[in-house]
């Protein structure tokens, strides 16, 4: 990542405090996310979340009981498209998985860009 972009922009865990962060808007620019309440969210911060997706840790038999990543549901805000944030969430959301690959069968971790200034 640039210089720049490392300055503005953070890759990160989603956190339960990301509700009014603009997450749930976020996927509404993917597809209907639908209704989920605060308390089923989480607690709040202020901030504002600028991209996410997720990475789905599947247990593979057909491959000698390894792991495999699939990444999905890879959205950013139309503010700030066209930076090239999806391919690099793409290419560093794997590598930021690597740790949660050697343990439990099926898991999925969500990320996010976490825009580090106000708009």
């Amino acid at each position: 990542m640039a210089d720049k972009d490392s300055e503005r922009f953070v890759l990160r865990a989603l956190a339960i405090s990301d509700f009014d962060k603009g997450f749930m808007q976020l996927l509404g620019q993917l597809t209907v996310a639908g209704a989920v309440s605060e308390e089923q969210f989480g607690d709040t911060e202020k901030g504002q979340i600028i991209a996410t997706g997720s990475v789905l840790i599947e247990h593979k038999f057909l491959r000698n009981c390894g792991k495999v990543g699939h990444i999905e549901d890879v959205v950013v805000d139309q503010t700030v498209r066209g930076q090239r944030l999806g391919q690099r969430l793409s290419w560093i959301a794997p590598l930021k998985m690597q740790p949660f690959m050697k343990n439990a069968a099926t898991k999925e971790r969500k990320f996010k860009w976490l825009h580090t200034s106000k708009y």
